[in-house]
């Protein structure tokens, strides 16, 4: 029987009909399985919605479907999800990217201290087809040295961003009490990860237990530019917890 994790795994998608199935397939496939699994669809132009609905007609029970009438953006649809939460634990991970089997397990154990606020790890970076690009996200975002990345890690974040945003697993009183996602921006991860860095630990397990995807039109791709207006308000939110 496996055992049941004070876990829940939020699953976001959008144009995601081709690689949401692989991301929920890689969730009930996990040695140690979440107590909530919550899945939103950003009212996708694509056939999303069929895609999940079928699923879970096939396995129902897995996941509560919580899909938005109408385009929300991601981080106001995260923090929707994340006032539905009700374990000690809460991980976000796009539809499009995908966990490898011992991913919840490996994050439980290393929370288990007690004094992390989040955890993360490295990622294999794969294609559309989902064939190996990298074994290794270290390739694309090198990670610093120790020991400046544990016991420095703000300051570390402010020269750049190593961590899989995929890769994140947080205790969720802190993410509440620390304000969410902040509804301002486009994407959520760097400026969340100074703003927890600023107050809280964190802490990593070296192995990949997550695969991150490499698309053409994703928001990484398209969004994160130095020329894109949008970005920059990013940054410039990210370096404001340093004053």
């Amino acid at each position: 029987m496996t055992t049941v994790a004070p876990v829940t795994v939020v699953v976001v998608g959008y144009n995601h009909a081709r690689f949401v199935t692989e991301c929920l397939d890689s969730i009930r496939g996990q040695t140690v399985a979440p107590a909530q699994v919550l899945v939103a669809d950003d009212a996708s132009p694509d056939d999303s919605d069929s895609v999940i609905y079928a699923y879970l007609d096939r396995h129902p029970g897995f996941a509560e479907y919580l899909p938005n009438p109408v385009n929300r953006g991601l981080t106001r649809t995260l923090n929707s999800l994340l006032r539905k939460v009700r374990t000690e634990y809460v991980t976000y991970i796009a539809a499009d990217d995908f966990m490898l089997p011992h991913r919840i397990e490996r994050h439980l154990a290393l929370m288990a201290g007690g004094d992390l606020a989040l955890g993360y790890s490295d990622a294999l970076v794969v294609d559309e087809n989902s064939d190996l690009l990298f074994d290794s996200s270290k390739v694309e975002f090198p990670w610093p040295d120790e020991p400046a990345r544990s016991e420095d890690t703000m300051g570390q974040l402010l020269f750049r961003n190593w961590i899989p945003a995929a890769s994140f697993f947080i205790r969720t009183d802190v993410l509440v009490r620390s304000g969410g996602y902040c509804e301002s921006l486009f994407y959520e991860d760097y400026e969340l990860l100074v703003r927890l860095a600023r107050d809280f630990r964190f802490g990593y397990v070296e192995e990949p237990l997550v695969a991150v995807r490499r698309v053409s039109t994703s928001l990484g791709s398209v969004g994160f530019r130095a020329e894109n207006p949008q970005f920059i308000h990013a940054v410039d939110r990210a370096l404001r917890h340093c004053t």
